[in-house]
């Protein structure tokens, strides 16, 4: 397997695992404030693991060089193979672990909307938003596409970084 491929089962499991963390420590029910900004820092993992394979893909080739064309291919890999693992893991979440998450989020959000003083309609289209965007169709625009497009972008940005930072040794040179 390649290492993109390995790379990403590992980036959709952490996330997964940190989904699951988040629920139990009641980050999805009681305490959304909270699990807001801890959802937030899964953001964390991919950007991690995206910079370790291109980090990893830089010192494979013999001038320790990372094309921009290799970094984006192997970013848009890992998410993609990643987000396949999170869509799944996502449809089970929602529809069997925790089917009420939703509810309090909403709660939740439309609270704080009304509170802020948005209009009936306004709150009425965010739900809608929201719930569709937790229908199987949805969550493939969510996570498979909109993860898969991050990648891509990410990679960018950490291969424009690899090429400002200092290069490691290439592979088989002391």
């Amino acid at each position: 397997m390649s290492r993109e491929f390995n790379f990403g089962l590992i980036t959709g499991a952490a996330v997964c695992v940190w989904i699951l963390l988040q629920y139990a420590f009641g980050l999805h029910t009681s305490h959304l404030a909270i699990g807001r900004y801890a959802g937030l820092l899964s953001n964390l993992i991919p950007v991690i693991a995206l910079f370790l394979v291109l980090r990893a893909r830089q010192r494979d080739t013999w001038d320790g060089r990372l094309t921009f064309a290799r970094g984006i291919f192997s970013g848009l890999q890992v998410m993609f193979v990643s987000s396949l693992i999170v869509y799944c893991f996502l449809s089970i979440y929602h529809h069997y672990i925790n089917p009420s998450w939703i509810d309090h989020a909403l709660e939740w959000k439309v609270a704080q909307l009304r509170a802020g003083g948005s209009d009936e309609v306004a709150i009425r289209q965010h739900i809608l938003a929201y719930r569709e965007a937790y229908t199987p169709i949805g969550l493939v625009k969510s996570t498979v596409i909109s993860m898969t497009l991050t990648g891509g972008v990410l990679a960018v940005l950490i291969t424009l970084l690899m090429h400002i930072l200092p290069k490691p040794a290439a592979k088989g040179t002391p």
